[in-house]
């Protein structure tokens, strides 16, 4: 295979890489953007002709340029959070991962783009979602218990422990949740039937709820 057969092979591959991820994407020649993918154009505006031949430095603001020229290695696993900026001028928060490619005397680098606008809204319904989770946990009349099975390097299970209890749980067992926190079902009522490690295993197993009435003094 001839240099220049294998040069547009490795720059195809990263093409075809381009295009396969939601992260804008800009690789770039000694500097020089050569290929961008439509993630980026849709994020920061541009056209492709607008782009194409002009420098990778024109997408940063200063801070956030010089940033991810220190983040530059082989790996791409070091990246940095800055803003990128947009056709009309205004900024974006972004995360930038830069990855060098030597290929045939050809320094190519590959800057990704991730939108932290979307990261953060994302993040922001997550923390909503845990919000009404928490506030419905803590009011609802129903005990809730979290529990976690420990399983053996073959698998089987070895205890259940609870991880988290809800307030209307500490008032049916009259105990607080100091209590019971990190204590096993054995621990806490040892010799009890139903067997509640082999029960709530079989949940786990089968994903199938089971319900049953247990009466305690």
């Amino acid at each position: 295979m001839k240099a220049s057969d294998s040069l547009r092979d490795s720059q195809r591959g990263l093409e075809i890489v381009s295009g396969t991820t939601d992260d804008g994407i800009a690789i770039a020649e000694h500097g020089t953007i050569i290929e961008i993918n439509a993630s980026l154009i849709k994020l920061l505006g541009y056209t492709r002709s607008q782009l194409i031949g002009t420098n990778l430095e024109k997408l940063c603001s200063p801070d956030t340029w010089t940033a991810f020229q220190s983040s530059l290695d082989e790996t791409g696993d070091n990246p940095c959070q800055g803003f990128a900026i947009k056709n009309d001028g205004a900024t974006t928060p972004v995360q930038i991962k830069g990855r060098v490619y030597d290929i045939e005397n050809k320094r190519l680098v590959v800057a990704a783009f991730t939108d932290l606008t979307r990261l953060k809204e994302a993040e922001e319904k997550l923390r909503q979602s845990e919000e009404r989770f928490r506030l419905l946990f803590n009011t609802m009349l129903d005990g809730f218990v979290l529990h976690e099975i420990n399983i053996d390097e073959l698998g089987n299970p070895q205890d259940c422990r609870m991880l988290e209890v809800n307030p209307a749980f500490e008032s049916l067992m009259n105990l607080r949740a100091s209590e019971l926190i990190g204590r096993t079902i054995e621990a806490h009522r040892p010799g009890n039937e139903p067997n509640w490690l082999e029960l709530y295993s079989k949940v786990v197993a089968t994903g199938e709820p089971v319900r049953l009435e247990r009466y305690y003094n």
